[in-house]
C-alpha cells in the first residue's frame, strides 16, 4: 500500500480523535460507563452529553475496544497519528517473530554439530510430509467427509484441487436449484446450466472424478423428468445414462449410480437391464430394502410372482408394520392364484390400514370369481 492510499485510509477510517470540550467528564467516568459501573442517573446524564459531544462518544468506543482486546487476548497497538486502537493481525505478529530470527542466526544454529542431526531430521520430515500431501490431495478431494466439511467451512476448499472447488461450487448452486418452483422453468434452466458448467469443468480437470459424473447424471435426469414431453427431452436420458455409466467405470460399488441407471432403464422400458442394476446393488448390499422393494415391483410387472413375493417378504422382515409391503405381497399372492394366502395377508393388513385391506379383498373377490374358486 503506497503512501497516498495510506493517507486516504487514515482520513476515512482512522481520523484523529476530536478534541475534548471543557464540560467533558474525565476518562475514569467514561471507563465506568463502558464497564457498566455508573448509576442509572449518571449513565443517563452521560448519554445526554454524548449526544452532542463527539469526543466522549468516540473515546468511550476506544475504551470498549481496549476492554475487548485485553479480555480476548488479541494483539493491538495505538496508532501514533490518530491515538486510536488498532488490532494487529495474527500474521503480522508471526512475521515480526520470524524477522527477529535472522538468516544468519538460523545458519549459525544449523552449523552447530549438536543441531545437524535435528536439522537433517526436520528437513526429511518436511519432504516426507510434502510427498504425502501430494499423494493424498486427490484422494482427499474425492472424500465425501472432506467435501462435506468444505461446504460447512469455506476455508477448507482452498486447500483442495481446482476440480474439487468446481464441484463444491456446483453443489452450492444445486442447493438453490432445489428451491426453484416447477413453474419457473426458465430460471431453473439458467441456474442448471451453471451447475452443468462447474461439473463439466471438474471432470475436465480430473477425469477420474466419479462424484462429478454422478451429479451430471442426476442433473440430466432432472432435465428430462421436469418436462419429459419437451422437444428433444429424450437426449437428456441418454446423457444421464452415459454419466452414470462413467461413474460405474470409475467406481463399480457406487450404489446411487446403480439406482440412477435403474430409473433410466425403467423409463425406457428396458426391464431386464433395470433388474441387472438391482442385482448389482444387492450384491454390494444384500440388506438394501430399497433395491429389494423396487426389484419386487419389476418382478410383479413381469408376472414373476414368486420372485416378487420373495423380495417383498425380505422387506417385510425389516419392518413388519409396513402396510405398503403387505399390500404388495397380497397383490402378488392374488396374481399367483394363492387366494387363501392373500386372505391371510388381508387380515394382517386390516390392523395396519383397513381401507387398503378392504380394497385388497375386493380385488381378491374379482379374481376368485373369474377363476371359479
Amino acid at each position: 500500500m503506497n503512501s497516498r492510499w495510506k493517507e486516504e485510509w487514515r482520513r476515512l477510517f482512522l481520523r484523529r480523535l476530536p478534541e475534548p470540550r471543557p464540560e467533558c467528564p474525565d476518562i475514569l467516568t467514561l471507563y465506568h460507563s463502558a464497564t457498566g459501573k455508573l448509576s442509572l442517573s449518571e449513565q443517563r446524564e452521560l448519554e445526554q452529553h454524548m449526544e452532542i459531544c463527539l469526543h466522549c462518544t468516540e473515546m468511550e468506543l476506544e475504551i470498549r475496544k481496549l476492554i475487548y482486546f485485553e479480555a480476548s487476548g488479541k494483539p493491538y497497538r495505538v496508532d501514533e497519528r490518530t491515538g486510536r486502537l488498532i488490532r494487529i493481525p495474527v500474521w503480522a505478529v508471526w512475521f515480526q517473530s520470524l524477522r527477529e530470527l535472522s538468516i544468519r542466526t538460523l545458519l549459525q544454529r544449523a552449523a552447530d554439530p549438536r543441531n545437524l542431526r535435528l536439522v537433517a531430521a526436520s528437513v526429511l520430515a518436511v519432504l516426507l510430509l510434502f510427498m504425502l500431501w501430494v499423494q493424498a490431495r486427490p484422494v482427499l478431494a474425492r472424500s465425501p467427509e472432506v467435501l462435506a466439511l468444505a461446504r460447512e467451512v469455506p476455508m477448507v476448499k482452498w486447500i483442495l484441487p481446482a476440480s474439487a472447488r468446481q464441484y463444491l461450487e456446483a453443489m452450492l448452486l444445486w442447493d438453490t436449484l432445489d428451491q426453484i418452483p416447477t413453474d419457473q422453468q426458465e430460471q431453473w434452466e439458467r441456474l442448471a446450466r451453471r451447475v452443468e458448467g462447474h461439473l463439466i469443468r471438474a471432470t475436465e480437470l480430473d477425469p477420474g472424478y466419479a462424484e462429478a459424473y454422478f451429479w451430471l447424471g442426476e442433473l440430466y435426469a432432472t432435465f428430462y423428468y421436469r418436462d419429459p414431453e419437451a422437444l428433444g427431452a429424450g437426449r437428456f436420458l441418454d446423457m444421464a445414462r452415459d454419466a452414470y455409466s462413467r461413474v460405474l467405470q470409475l467406481n463399480p460399488s457406487h450404489i446411487k449410480a446403480h439406482f440412477g441407471l435403474a430409473d433410466i432403464y425403467s423409463t425406457l422400458g428396458q426391464f431386464d437391464r433395470e433388474l441387472e442394476e438391482y442385482d448389482a446393488i444387492l450384491r454390494l448390499d444384500p440388506l438394501d430394502v430399497d433395491a429389494r422393494w423396487a426389484r419386487g415391483w419389476v418382478f410383479l410387472e413381469q408376472k414373476e410372482f414368486d420372485r416378487a413375493m420373495e423380495d417383498f417378504q425380505v422387506v417385510l422382515r425389516q419392518d413388519p408394520r409396513d402396510w405398503e409391503t403387505l399390500w404388495a405381497i397380497g397383490l402378488s399372492q392374488i396374481f399367483a392364484g394363492k387366494f387363501d394366502l392373500a386372505e391371510d395377508t388381508a387380515q394382517k393388513l386390516e390392523r395396519l390400514n383397513p381401507g387398503r385391506a378392504e380394497l385388497l379383498r375386493q380385488i381378491l373377490k374379482v379374481f376368485r370369481t373369474r377363476s371359479g374358486r
